[in-house]
């Protein structure tokens, strides 16, 4: 098992610096705060060409058990039902829920058998940014899952917490305007935009009885809430705040960091691991420590740059030694592409590590970061 005060450890900054941490919309995250410069990682000596890696084409195959079902269908499916989801309407039809629980039943299973092409659909960059609630809707069940699973729920249970996760933000429909928003929220949109929850819970309370399990309803109006009370609407703490609102909660921020926004760029891999470690009062370590043994601390498709100075992407995880996942090396130690990639098991090589994680491969992208600023919640 690995001890969460390893990874910090083995990634403290240098004396003196301290990394900026990336912002996160206030229906996120917590409270406005000041913005702060997005930290900026460097990149190998040498240009490197701009590349579209796809790491579905690169896992480790024994890591993906074969199967009948398209997952790439699949997802797009559950993407055009969160579509569904967010158009504006005065009243939702129980069929709408029921479609989509089908769905969810196939990711359960597909999770189950340790399923890692779905992962990999939930924590890839999006096609259409402009697209991010429908995307985050469909992620966050599966995030749910994934750490529903690891925490030993039956089949069951983890249906009800995959559709807790795809209906927890169904509130937004309210707030189209706000969600939608390119630009940091006032504080007084803000406070508009935390009824969310409360707006959620009636629209699904309206489906009639028996449609909604009552654990969804209650996750829906409480997975903004907090173990030390720093959440909304309620201000609930301690056993107020149930652990599967908890899990839901944790993915909704997780699920958040990991992807570009329109008001701002993701986190890289470690600024992550660090927020979310940073958490640990917000929730129980459990669940932290759950969400970080499931998706490693350099989750699949994460590009990285090794202390060789080698340029890769993680293409296989380590449940045991989070920090050691195996790497799929694309560029030389000179910035150069490999004529042919080699793959690493750092767990089989003790001085080869990962000594920083990228949010992108190539020169273009990471320069268009320069400069970006954003405002924390």
């Amino acid at each position: 098992m690995f001890r969460i005060s390893d990874i910090l450890k083995r990634h403290k900054e240098p004396e003196g610096e301290k990394p900026a941490t990336p912002a996160e919309k206030p229906a996120e995250a917590g409270s406005p705060k000041q913005e702060t410069p997005f930290a900026q990682p460097q990149e190998p000596q040498g240009t490197q060409p701009s590349q579209q890696f796809s790491i579905s084409s690169s896992l480790d195959k024994e890591a993906i058990k074969v199967s009948s079902i398209d997952v790439s269908k699949l997802y797009e499916s559950a993407l055009e039902r969160a579509r569904e989801m967010y158009k504006p309407k005065t009243s939702y039809e129980p069929a709408f829920l029921l479609g989509f629980s089908a769905t969810v039943e196939t990711f359960v299973d597909l999770l189950k058998e340790n399923n890692k092409e779905l992962l990999t659909y939930c924590v890839a960059d999006f096609k259409n940014l402009e697209d991010y609630l429908y995307y985050h809707a469909v992620n966050v069940a599966i995030i749910s899952i994934e750490i529903g699973i690891g925490v030993g729920y039956e089949r069951s249970r983890l249906i009800e917490l995959g559709i807790a996760g795809f209906v927890h933000d169904i509130g937004l429909v309210k707030y189209l305007d706000l969600a939608h928003k390119k630009e940091v929220l006032t504080k007084e949109e803000y406070e508009m935009l935390k009824q969310h929850p409360k707006a959620g819970y009636e629209i699904l309370s309206k489906l009639g009885k028996g449609t909604i399990p009552p654990i969804v309803l209650e996750v829906v109006l409480k997975e903004h809430e907090r173990l030390d009370g720093s959440g909304y609407p309620n201000g609930l703490k301690g056993n107020e705040v149930d652990e599967f609102a908890q899990i839901i909660g944790l993915a909704d921020k997780y699920e958040a960091m990991i992807h570009d926004r329109p008001f701002r760029k993701k986190y890289s891999s470690l600024e992550t691991v660090k927020e979310i470690l940073s958490y640990k009062n917000e929730f129980d370590i459990r669940v932290i420590k759950t969400l970080i043994e499931h998706f490693g601390v350099f989750p699949l498709g994460t590009s990285v740059r090794l202390n060789t100075k080698e340029v890769g992407v993680v293409i296989k995880d380590n449940r045991r030694s989070p920090l050691r996942p195996t790497v799929n090396i694309l560029y030389d130690a000179y910035g150069k592409p490999m004529k042919e990639p080699k793959t690493v098991d750092l767990s089989l090589n003790p001085v080869v590590y990962i000594e920083e994680s990228l949010t992108t491969l190539t020169q273009e992208n990471e320069q268009e970061k320069k400069g970006t600023h954003s405002s924390d919640s």
